[in-house]
């Protein structure tokens, strides 16, 4: 899927990608310290003792205390301004690390006497205590602040509290549970607990000047400037990956994960594993924010590489075509004729060199030969010509194709685009297809017998594109090979229906729902169903593709259930299990599974890492790869 997923958005998981009704307060660029006048600083004066704490309005809990209430005198310095405001911290913090000392001033433009506010401002304000969240993203915490804000300078140029660290010599980061205190699913009405919560330990930060040391990229820097890290180099993580990544696990979703995010200053283009640097240090400093449902760190100044980072996978290429056949999965993500050229070259390296150009590739998100364009055109013959020709130019083998056009505008993605599901097959290794007559985008299926054995009609065709779980989504394409001497293989390619719309991870609903699952349960019943049928009659089926969930996830469980597929990535430790990164979180979405029979042929099954964990990648998805002998 382009966009995944969370999961628990996921994981989700349908993206940190900033959305179109950005929160307002955040959406303008940092405003630059203003000069200082021609005048002394003031006189410090120092708050009452009766005057209102930071703290005290933060309260331990993830609402504060005082919501709604009017205050006076609350005492702090300005850390950091962008346009609709600035963020206060009281240097003079409590004895209670459960309380944040800092919040966020809504002040539009942020300025006092007609002049600009600045980091180091020394200030007493009054106002009314309100808790924030976006009218278009209800589903995230509140963000308390002050509105409608009176300010006095107290003295200019002060120094900042000195920041917070994290992790290790500092304050020690929950890296397993995210909630599980939430009452009647409400994260902001059941206990306080920062000690062991993640959604309570970042909260109990909210607005504070905080350091990380020795962060490492647990994935790579997106379109937007964005990147997940983890402190410590990743000593005291959870679900560390091979690679320097961390894995999402059933009851893990990793809240040690840290979001660097260049709202004050740019953060470097890095792949998954790189060092990071800030002013010459090992450490990176910044202001603890949350918007768009994640908790993220707005660095205070540029975050540049140190070195390290992930190298591309490779293949071995099959053996000997009567005695190995090698299989592989690939989302291209929204693959049309007018994508980038570099897109395209891109493409076609990995499928001939990384993947060493596999036998049969199933491949999602192929896009009508017109790309995101509403004209009616629902061909991809352009589009999947320009794959294999870029193939081709790459060194690879001249494929073959198989696809079956959607009803314009029936299958969901980007709008216009009418993606698809499609098969490449390589008849230079003696991998044949079987057609039969008959198909197109509302004939289904079927299994028929040839004398003894199974076969399929039409063929290639679609899995019952009449059932309801496929409204607005990829039908699975099914068809019929030839290999290793006439074997007979069943092949059904996958791309269901996207996490769009579950909830955050660092949101409001504890536990986070999916909301979109029970629709990848009746898709993962269907297809089972149709192999099942497949399986009764003798065939070897063979099921790939973007299943957009996760090992461990329901739908997964459909369609495993009973053991007629077997999901050949489980040979693999739990951690290494990830074709996808987001936010973060190292996430399998992409699987091949397998009849028992066929299972046991195979002797090597696994992604191929070279896309989710670089920042120039050519798809969001890495590959999935699996290799059968025949035995002989």
């Amino acid at each position: 899927m382009a966009r995944a997923p969370l999961l628990f958005a996921l994981l989700a998981a349908a993206c940190a990608t900033p959305a179109p009704d950005r929160p307002a307060r955040l959406a303008a660029s940092p405003v630059a310290p203003a000069p200082a006048p021609d005048t002394p600083p003031a006189q410090h004066v120092a708050p009452t003792a009766s005057a209102t704490r930071i703290h005290d309005i933060q309260g331990a809990a993830q609402r504060s205390p005082l919501d709604g209430r009017a205050v006076s005198d609350v005492p702090g310095i300005v850390t950091a301004v962008v346009k609709p405001g600035f963020w206060l911290q009281d240097p003079d913090a409590d004895d209670d690390p459960g309380t944040s000392e800092a919040l966020f001033v809504h002040l539009d433009p942020p300025q006092l006497d007609g002049a600009p506010l600045r980091p180091g401002d020394e200030l007493l304000v009054a106002g009314t205590v309100g808790e924030y969240v976006p009218t278009s993203r209800k589903g995230q915490l509140p963000v308390t602040q002050i509105d409608a804000p009176v300010l006095r300078r107290v003295a200019r140029d002060r120094p900042l509290p000195a920041p917070v660290r994290l992790g290790r010599g500092g304050r020690p980061i929950p890296s397993e549970i995210l909630c599980d205190d939430a009452r009647d699913g409400d994260a902001c009405a059941g206990p306080f607990d920062p000690a062991q919560d993640g959604l309570d330990f970042w909260e109990s930060l909210e607005g504070m000047l905080v350091e990380v040391v020795d962060p490492v990229a647990c994935s790579p820097t997106s379109s937007l400037g964005e990147l997940w890290v983890l402190a410590d180099g990743g000593a005291d993580v959870t679900g560390r990956n091979a690679r320097g990544g961390v894995s999402v696990r059933a009851a893990d979703f990793n809240p040690e994960r840290i979001q660097l995010v260049p709202l004050l200053a740019p953060v470097a283009r890095v792949d998954v594993g790189t060092r990071l640097t800030q002013d010459g240090q090992s450490r990176v400093r910044g202001l603890l924010d949350y918007a768009f449902a994640n908790w993220r760190l707005d660095v205070l100044a540029p975050v540049t590489a140190a070195g390290g980072g992930v190298a591309p996978e490779r293949v071995q290429p099959a053996a000997a075509p009567d005695r190995e056949l090698l299989v592989a999965c690939l989302n291209l993500e929204n693959l049309s004729p007018s994508s980038d050229a570099a897109k395209l070259a891109g493409l076609g390296r990995v499928i001939a060199d990384n993947l060493a150009a596999p036998d049969i590739l199933a491949v999602e998100e192929v896009q009508d030969d017109s790309g995101p364009v509403k004209d009616g055109t629902v061909s991809a013959a352009g589009t999947l010509r320009a794959l294999t020709d870029a193939i081709v130019a790459a060194g690879g083998p001249r494929y073959r194709w198989a696809d079956i056009a959607p009803a314009d505008g029936a299958d969901g993605g980007q709008p216009g685009a009418n993606i698809r599901c499609a098969l490449l097959w390589r008849e230079d290794r003696g991998v044949r297809l079987v057609e039969r007559p008959g198909a197109d985008a509302q004939a289904a299926a079927r299994v028929v017998r040839e004398g003894d054995a199974p076969a399929l009609l039409p063929s290639p065709a679609l899995v019952a594109p009449q059932d309801p779980c496929w409204t607005e989504s990829r039908k699975p394409l099914a068809a019929e090979f030839r290999w290793g001497g006439g074997a007979a293989l069943f092949v059904i390619a996958n791309h269901w229906s996207s996490k769009g719309g579950d909830d955050p991870l660092f949101g409001a609903r504890q536990p986070p729902q999916q909301q979109s699952a029970a629709r990848r349960v009746a898709q993962a019943r269907a297809v089972l169903a149709f192999a099942d049928e497949l399986a009764a009659a003798g065939a070897q089926v063979l099921v790939l593709g973007d299943l957009n969930d996760f090992p461990f996830s329901e739908p997964l469980a459909a369609l495993t259930a009973g053991g007629a597929l077997v999901e050949l990535t489980d040979r693999l430790p739990e951690v290494e299990r990830y074709s996808y990164v987001y936010q973060g979180n190292s996430q399998q979405l992409d699987h091949i599974l397998a009849s028992p029979a066929l299972a046991a042929l195979c002797s090597e099954a696994r992604p191929v890492h070279v896309n989710s964990e670089f920042a120039g990648q050519v798809s969001d998805h890495d590959p999935v790869i699996a290799r059968f002998a025949t035995g002989d």
